[in-house]
């Protein structure tokens, strides 16, 4: 008797403590997700690196054309090809914000597993390169003063400090 009630009661804790994986299919659905997102930024890569190529011809053919209707004509797409280059750009960073955003809602323990069987590796070292770009970016270099702020700050405070610098530069 005691043996049975043992094994019920082993039982009944191992099978508490087992989760239900309720998740799971919501995780498989996040990984196709991403895996659409980052089949997408490999695409639009692949037409940034096109463009890019194309840029590179044009300039060849820019300093090879003779007369100047050729060159406005080779200008023109010059200028065409670059704002295009400038849309994938954006898009590209777009993209990678959806990748950011997907990742983190994946949980922790998986994040790294899922990363590394989509092969997204080279993405989150990008990721990481801009935030830390944009962070320097955004990040306060200094107060700028201007010199009449800064007069008038000194003629507050008083005690001679105005008269003391006015002639000084």
């Amino acid at each position: 008797m005691r043996f049975f009630a043992i094994l019920a009661l082993t039982f009944v804790l191992s099978a508490c403590a087992q989760s239900s994986g309720f998740w799971m299919p919501t995780l498989y659905r996040v990984q196709e997700r991403l895996g659409e997102v980052a089949m997408r930024l490999d695409e639009v890569e692949d037409e940034e690196r096109h463009v890019g190529d194309m840029i590179d011809e044009n300039i060849k053919d820019l300093e090879n054309v003779i007369t100047k209707r050729e060159k406005y004509v080779v200008g023109r797409k010059l200028t065409h090809l670059r704002s295009k280059m400038v849309v994938y750009h954006t898009k590209k960073l777009a993209l990678l914000r959806v990748m950011k955003k997907i990742v983190k809602s994946i949980p922790r323990k998986f994040r790294a597993r899922m990363i590394r069987r989509l092969r997204l590796e080279k993405r989150f070292n990008a990721i990481r390169d801009i935030a830390r770009d944009a962070k320097y970016v955004l990040k306060s270099h200094g107060h700028i003063s201007h010199k009449a702020d800064t007069k008038k700050t000194l003629k507050r405070l008083g005690h001679g400090i105005y008269k003391n610098t006015k002639g000084k530069k």
